[in-house]
């Protein structure tokens, strides 16, 4: 981390702005594909939850069923509070 920001105050310092703004804009981008990517794994991991719960329920298997639901429950807790969205049920 201390080369990264060594490395920016050097871009400013020689007046490589440009060159600074770049490394900003590629940062930003590769960290909006990192927060898709996320939401995206946490959408599958919510309905796959839902299709092994509904498995557990089908044979009988009411302790199993209830604990992948609380597991389904704690993926809609964080795709609400960090994505500030639900997920369809």
């Amino acid at each position: 981390m201390f080369a990264v920001q060594s490395f920016y105050s050097i871009c400013l310092k020689i007046n490589f702005k440009s060159t600074y703004l770049s490394i900003r804009l590629a940062e930003s981008k590769a960290m909006k594909e990192t927060k898709e990517q996320a939401y995206q794994e946490l959408i599958y991991v919510h309905d796959t939850l839902l299709q092994l719960r509904q498995i557990a329920q089908n044979n009988r298997y009411p302790m199993l069923a209830y604990f992948i639901e609380m597991a389904w429950v704690e993926v809609s807790d964080v795709l609400r509070s960090q994505f500030g969205q639900s997920a369809k049920n």
